[in-house]
């Protein structure tokens, strides 16, 4: 019998798994959950899926932070078990497995890992990815550089030049120029080359969740308006320039966030561009979710890549086109006349 590892979100499934709370604390002798407390353990189902419209049946995991969290109730000599209980568990669970994570954060805040959330620069951009470590992922970002000049390549993988991409993320690099070409090329072949780049990157990449992120920077180099570095980018690109749906969304986005809480949100404001149709995948932390509804971090859900690159570039999608297609004009004009 194939089970599936989660099930529709309801009235009725929210109250199964009020039930099955209630029930272990009954067969465990634990203390018995706060409302308040049931729901922390329901949020933390839908992450475990990933879907705010899905609960996991991975129960076995539900019962790992039930049983944290009344061991920390007890601890307090609390009379039941409270939403800060279940919040504790499951960070001192996250603790025990994040080794990995503290170590890129140290390299991220000593500048061994170069990532840069002030400023604006061209050809630059901040992508995001997702680390899996077994039974536990988290997000960070990654810095993206484009480089461009005349001639007759068209778009250079690096990553693909070493071997160190796989399929997925060459076919999203190769879709980047489809796109170039249908926007660029209608009267004259493509005469560029642009050499796209994960900085600092030294295990290979995976998914074509960049895809977003390297038409940002690609367009930033050619028109030679900078991009915003407080923003970060997430997102798989069609042909036709239409953004879609990535994985590990959640990750990715608290990832980012957890780099610019460490440089402090005085006076600052940072965000991340995703696809809007992720928007039902994102279960953000209470502390995120607090710091979007203050104006610190910014969520900004886009369905095409002229939303992406307004936001990034303050300048209009048409003007930055404009640009781009000067710019493609000289290298065109310049390798026709060296043929004569």
């Amino acid at each position: 019998m194939d089970f599936d590892n989660e099930m529709d979100r309801s009235q009725v499934t929210e109250y199964g798994m009020a039930k099955f709370v209630a029930f272990q604390c009954e067969k465990n002798k634990f203390k018995h959950f706060t409302y308040e407390a049931v729901e922390g353990v329901i949020k933390h189902s839908t992450r475990l899926v990933g879907n705010k419209k899905k609960l996991s049946t991975d129960f076995n995991k539900l019962l790992e932070i039930i049983t944290e969290a009344d061991i920390f109730a007890t601890l307090e000599n609390k009379e039941f078990v409270e939403k800060k209980h279940v919040e504790i568990a499951i960070l001192e669970k996250r603790k025990r497995l994040n080794k990995i994570e503290n170590k890129i954060d140290e390299f991220i805040e000593d500048n061994t890992i170069m990532i840069d959330t002030e400023g604006s620069r061209v050809g630059v951009i901040n992508g995001l990815s997702v680390l899996g470590m077994g039974e536990y992922s988290f997000g960070r970002p990654s810095r993206i550089s484009v480089t461009t000049s005349m001639g007759n390549r068209g778009i250079i993988n690096i990553e693909r030049e070493v071997k160190m991409s796989v399929p997925i993320h060459n076919k999203g690099v190769l879709i980047l120029q489809g796109y170039l070409t249908e926007e660029f090329a209608q009267e004259y072949p493509l005469s560029v080359n642009a050499y796209i780049c994960f900085e600092q990157n030294y295990g290979g990449i995976d998914g074509d969740s960049a895809t977003l992120a390297e038409l940002c920077a690609l367009l930033s180099s050619l028109s030679e308006i900078p991009i915003k570095q407080n923003i970060a980018v997430t997102g798989s690109l069609n042909q036709k320039g239409d953004i879609q749906v990535v994985g590990g969304i959640t990750e990715k986005i608290e990832g980012f966030y957890n780099v610019c809480k460490k440089r402090g949100f005085e006076d600052k404001v940072y965000g991340v561009i995703l696809p809007k149709d992720n928007m039902n995948n994102l279960i953000l932390s209470d502390e995120m979710e607090k710091a979007v509804k203050n104006g610190c971090f910014k969520i900004y859900p886009v369905s095409k890549i002229e939303e992406s690159v307004e936001i990034l570039m303050d300048k209009m999608f048409e003007d930055i086109k404009k640009l781009v297609k000067e710019k493609l004009d000289t290298y065109n004009k310049s390798r026709e006349s060296k043929k004569e």
